[in-house]
C-alpha cells in the first residue's frame, strides 16, 4: 500500500508537471486516478506534495458557481527536480514511460 502511495504521488507530480505552466484543477487530479486509487490516497498525495512545497494551491472562485470555489495546483521549481530526478523524495517513486 505505502509503495502504491508513493507511485500515485509522483504520477501526481509529473501530471501537473507535464501541463505547466498551466494549472491543473484538484477534481482533474482527482478524476484521473480514482478509479485505481482510493479517493482519500488521492487527496493525502495531493496534500503531502503541497506541504513538501512540490505543488502550489491557488484557490479561485468557480465561475458556474458563486457559492462553489476550485482549487488549482502549479507545480513549483522544487517539485519539478524531483520529476526531473535531480532531487530525490524516497516518498515520491517517478516512473518513465519510454
Amino acid at each position: 500500500m505505502i509503495f502504491n502511495l508513493k507511485i500515485l504521488r509522483g504520477d501526481i507530480l509529473t501530471f501537473i508537471y507535464e501541463v505547466a505552466p498551466s494549472r491543473v484543477k484538484e477534481s482533474s487530479i482527482t478524476h484521473a486516478y480514482f478509479e485505481y486509487y482510493d479517493f482519500k490516497d488521492i487527496l493525502r498525495s495531493i496534500h503531502y506534495l503541497k506541504e513538501r512545497g512540490y505543488i502550489e494551491a491557488k484557490v479561485v472562485q468557480s465561475p458556474l458557481s458563486p457559492d462553489k470555489k476550485d482549487v488549482f495546483y502549479t507545480i513549483t521549481a522544487d517539485g519539478m527536480t524531483v520529476v526531473e530526478q535531480t532531487k530525490k523524495d524516497d516518498s515520491v517513486i517517478i516512473t518513465k514511460e519510454d
